[in-house]
């Protein structure tokens, strides 16, 4: 289940039963966040996952790692 999914869960059950759990802002921003954190935890695995294939493709002289951090850190300055 993504992210996305998960949090779409949440507030669907929440919505249908009619009570939502969730009494503030805060309640609810706590809820996006913790989605985003699963989100970039499942992006990290995926990003790890594709540089060890590309890892097992190319020879190391041809191919130069980046890490998920930082392919984060300059997707955030752009």
């Amino acid at each position: 289940m993504t992210a996305v999914e998960w949090l779409e869960d949440c507030l669907t059950e929440q919505y249908l039963n009619g009570k939502f759990v969730w009494n503030t802002r805060a309640d609810i921003e706590a809820l996006f966040q913790q989605a985003k954190e699963m989100e970039k935890h499942q992006l990290e695995c995926a990003w790890n996952s594709s540089d060890q294939n590309m890892r097992f493709q190319f020879s190391s002289s041809a191919y130069k790692p980046i890490t998920f951090k930082q392919w984060l850190e300059n997707f955030k300055e752009e």
